[in-house]
């Protein structure tokens, strides 16, 4: 009960859904394109972010090391009074 015989539609039911996809078709088309564009701008933002975060991390490990550098001071200038 209920069920129906999908190998018996006929020519007018084939007919309906070729012209249904076709019709589809092009919209998802744009849709997954777009979907591919976007992606592709977020791999772009996650390279940038990436890079910036590289470089401040070596901007800061010399400005450690120059701190360290400057904090070091050899055993024989220091003065006693």
């Amino acid at each position: 009960m209920g069920s129906v015989d999908h190998a018996h539609r006929g020519p007018i039911s084939l007919f309906a859904t070729t012209v249904l996809t076709s019709l589809i078709a092009p919209g998802r088309r744009r849709c997954n394109l777009a979907y591919e564009d976007r992606i592709a701008e977020l791999r772009a933002q996650v390279d940038r972010m990436t890079s910036r975060q590289l470089l401040d991390q070596e901007q800061v490990e010399h400005k450690l090391d120059q701190i360290l550098r400057r904090q070091t001071v050899p055993w024989s200038s220091v003065q006693t009074r």
